[in-house]
């Protein structure tokens, strides 16, 4: 390891105990080209399986209807009831 570089290294442990920053806290790794290009196909893919079955977050949807993004379908009256309560009828 050449002079300069421990020098470098000895003054980011120094920024590190000083501002409290471990490598945790670090995220420039998500600045990587590999990574933003997983991520970039990750995002493409759920905008794909949005087109595919139907977005949560139009605005035409009802809000008062409790719908299965997978399939699009709608939940009976029943089954919304029984998952919008199931915490409530769990403590009963």
């Amino acid at each position: 390891m050449g002079a300069q570089s421990q020098h470098e290294d000895e003054d980011i442990n120094i920024y590190q105990t000083k501002y409290r920053i471990n490598e945790k806290d670090d995220t420039s790794h998500s600045l990587q080209q590999s990574k933003i290009k997983k991520d970039k196909k990750n995002l493409n893919s759920i905008i794909e399986a949005i087109k595919c079955t139907m977005n949560p977050f139009d605005d035409t949807i009802d809000k008062d209807t409790l719908f299965n993004i997978s399939t699009g379908k709608a939940a009976s009256k029943e089954v919304a009831d029984f998952l919008l309560n199931v915490k409530t009828v769990g403590y009963q």
